[in-house]
Protein backbone atom coordinates (compact mmCIF):
# COMPACT_ATOMS: atom_id res chain seq x y z
CA UNK A 1 0.00 0.00 0.00
CA UNK A 2 1.37 3.41 -0.96
CA UNK A 3 1.87 6.03 1.74
CA UNK A 4 2.85 9.65 1.71
CA UNK A 5 3.67 12.35 4.21
CA UNK A 6 3.08 16.05 3.72
CA UNK A 7 4.64 17.67 6.75
CA UNK A 8 8.36 16.94 6.57
CA UNK A 9 8.44 14.42 9.43
CA UNK A 10 7.97 10.66 9.43
CA UNK A 11 8.27 7.95 12.10
CA UNK A 12 10.65 5.04 11.47
CA UNK A 13 11.84 2.05 13.47
CA UNK A 14 15.52 2.12 14.34
CA UNK A 15 18.00 -0.66 13.51
CA UNK A 16 19.76 0.10 16.82
CA UNK A 17 20.36 2.95 19.26
CA UNK A 18 20.47 6.38 17.55
CA UNK A 19 21.23 9.67 19.25
CA UNK A 20 19.11 12.79 18.91
CA UNK A 21 20.02 15.18 16.05
CA UNK A 22 22.15 12.62 14.19
CA UNK A 23 21.84 12.18 10.43
CA UNK A 24 20.12 8.89 9.58
CA UNK A 25 19.90 6.73 6.48
CA UNK A 26 17.18 4.32 5.48
CA UNK A 27 17.88 0.60 5.21
CA UNK A 28 15.45 -1.85 3.63
CA UNK A 29 14.77 -4.91 5.77
CA UNK A 30 13.96 -8.39 4.43
CA UNK A 31 10.32 -7.70 5.38
CA UNK A 32 10.29 -4.71 3.01
CA UNK A 33 10.11 -2.23 5.91
CA UNK A 34 12.47 0.75 5.85
CA UNK A 35 14.30 1.19 9.14
CA UNK A 36 16.80 3.88 10.03
CA UNK A 37 20.44 3.66 11.02
CA UNK A 38 23.16 6.25 11.68
CA UNK A 39 24.47 7.71 8.40
CA UNK A 40 28.16 7.56 7.53
CA UNK A 41 30.38 10.10 5.82
CA UNK A 42 29.47 8.94 2.30
CA UNK A 43 25.74 8.43 2.98
CA UNK A 44 23.10 10.87 1.75
CA UNK A 45 20.86 11.09 4.80
CA UNK A 46 17.14 10.36 4.79
CA UNK A 47 16.87 13.01 7.47
CA UNK A 48 17.75 13.81 11.09
CA UNK A 49 16.46 11.95 14.16
CA UNK A 50 14.61 14.52 16.28
CA UNK A 51 14.37 12.13 19.24
CA UNK A 52 16.74 9.38 20.36
CA UNK A 53 16.05 5.71 19.73
CA UNK A 54 17.30 3.73 22.72
CA UNK A 55 17.02 0.22 21.28
CA UNK A 56 16.52 -1.65 18.04
CA UNK A 57 12.92 -1.43 16.82
CA UNK A 58 12.19 1.78 18.80
CA UNK A 59 10.18 4.25 16.74
CA UNK A 60 11.62 7.72 16.39
CA UNK A 61 10.70 10.84 14.47
CA UNK A 62 12.84 11.88 11.50
CA UNK A 63 12.84 15.39 10.05
CA UNK A 64 13.15 14.48 6.40
CA UNK A 65 15.95 15.90 4.26
CA UNK A 66 13.37 17.59 2.02
CA UNK A 67 11.58 19.40 4.90
CA UNK A 68 11.42 23.19 5.00
CA UNK A 69 13.34 25.24 7.52
CA UNK A 70 16.45 24.59 9.55
CA UNK A 71 17.38 21.55 11.62
CA UNK A 72 19.63 20.83 14.58
CA UNK A 73 22.62 18.55 13.85
CA UNK A 74 25.59 17.20 15.79
CA UNK A 75 29.03 18.60 14.94
CA UNK A 76 32.15 16.42 14.68
CA UNK A 77 34.50 19.36 15.33
CA UNK A 78 34.44 23.12 15.81
CA UNK A 79 33.54 25.49 12.97
CA UNK A 80 32.14 29.00 12.61
CA UNK A 81 28.65 30.22 11.86
CA UNK A 82 27.94 30.34 8.10
CA UNK A 83 30.58 27.68 7.45
CA UNK A 84 29.69 25.28 4.68
CA UNK A 85 29.13 21.91 6.36
CA UNK A 86 29.58 18.39 5.02
CA UNK A 87 28.64 14.88 6.07
CA UNK A 88 30.90 13.29 8.67
CA UNK A 89 31.16 9.85 10.28
CA UNK A 90 28.73 8.64 12.95
CA UNK A 91 25.82 10.78 11.71
CA UNK A 92 27.59 14.07 12.40
CA UNK A 93 28.55 17.08 10.27
CA UNK A 94 31.89 18.81 9.73
CA UNK A 95 33.18 22.14 8.46
CA UNK A 96 35.89 20.22 6.57
CA UNK A 97 35.15 18.09 3.52
CA UNK A 98 36.67 14.64 4.04
CA UNK A 99 37.15 12.19 1.17
CA UNK A 100 33.71 11.09 -0.02
CA UNK A 101 31.87 13.62 2.15
CA UNK A 102 28.73 15.22 0.75
CA UNK A 103 27.56 18.83 0.95
CA UNK A 104 24.89 19.44 3.61
CA UNK A 105 24.37 23.21 3.99
CA UNK A 106 25.40 26.20 6.10
CA UNK A 107 25.88 26.31 9.86
CA UNK A 108 23.69 29.00 11.39
CA UNK A 109 25.80 29.19 14.56
CA UNK A 110 29.28 28.34 15.82
CA UNK A 111 30.08 24.75 16.76
CA UNK A 112 32.24 24.66 19.89
CA UNK A 113 33.63 21.18 19.19
CA UNK A 114 32.78 17.50 18.94
CA UNK A 115 29.17 16.66 19.91
CA UNK A 116 28.01 20.29 19.98
CA UNK A 117 24.50 20.83 18.61
CA UNK A 118 24.15 23.46 15.87
CA UNK A 119 21.37 24.80 13.70
CA UNK A 120 21.87 24.03 9.99
CA UNK A 121 20.22 25.47 6.91
CA UNK A 122 20.32 22.63 4.41
CA UNK A 123 20.82 23.37 0.75
CA UNK A 124 17.58 22.69 -1.12
CA UNK A 125 19.30 21.68 -4.35
CA UNK A 126 21.56 19.02 -2.83
CA UNK A 127 20.54 15.55 -4.02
Amino acid sequence: MAQYTEFGHKAFRAVGAIGQWLRVKGTRQSTGEIQIDVAGVTDRELGVATRPAFNALDFTDVKLRTANGTVQMVAAASFNAMATVYTAAAGKISGTQATGALLVGHAMQDASGNNSIVEVLRFADVG
